[in-house]
């Protein structure tokens, strides 16, 4: 229990995790429900504070971010690129867009957030990069269009040593 300048907030234990790397989460205000990912198992959870069950969809690649879209979808970043996905089935609806990275076996995605225009920005990174360590052209932020198509101007920004989350580094833009 935190209680700080008259604001109080409650930690509660929901339920044991076992994921290599747990990652993404975030809220679907339209299903009153958590989402979250397994980075490295390629798993998307949805976990429903009501009933205290966690849904495991398995995705079969790694991961990189999960965003709702609607009650019955969510958008998956994956190391083979961008698909709606059913969240109740964990079956892909639609493919959305190929990961333009997908050649590059060092880079994975990490975390992506929609803007208010409904643009996915979603950052990308070295997995073998150190917290200093930044080569030339590793670590960038691409921004996928309602359509699924990379291009959205395709907004590759370099080397800007993406360490967490794109929530972080673009301050011209609302993230949610």
């Amino acid at each position: 229990k935190v209680n700080n300048n008259k604001m109080a907030a409650q930690v509660e234990y929901v339920r044991p995790s076992r994921v290599s790397l747990g990652e993404g989460s975030i809220w679907n205000p339209i299903t009153q429900q958590l989402l979250w990912i397994d980075i490295v198992r390629g798993k998307v959870f949805v976990y429903n504070l009501e009933t205290k069950k966690n849904l495991e969809l398995d995705m079969k690649q790694p991961l990189g971010t999960v965003v709702p879209v609607d009650d019955k979808l969510c958008v998956v970043a994956g190391n083979k690129g961008f698909a709606a996905v059913d969240m109740a089935t964990g079956e892909p609806k639609m493919v959305l867009g190929i990961n333009p990275e997908a050649n590059l076996w060092t880079m994975r995605w990490n975390d992506g957030k929609c803007d208010p225009q409904g643009r996915l920005w979603v950052g990308s990174m070295d997995v073998h990069n150190g917290s200093s360590w930044c080569p030339s052209g590793t670590g960038a932020l691409y921004c996928v269009a309602g359509s699924g198509d990379i291009p959205c101007g395709t907004i590759k920004i370099e080397c800007l040593h993406l360490r967490r989350n794109c929530v972080n580094i673009v301050h011209l833009v609302s993230f949610f």
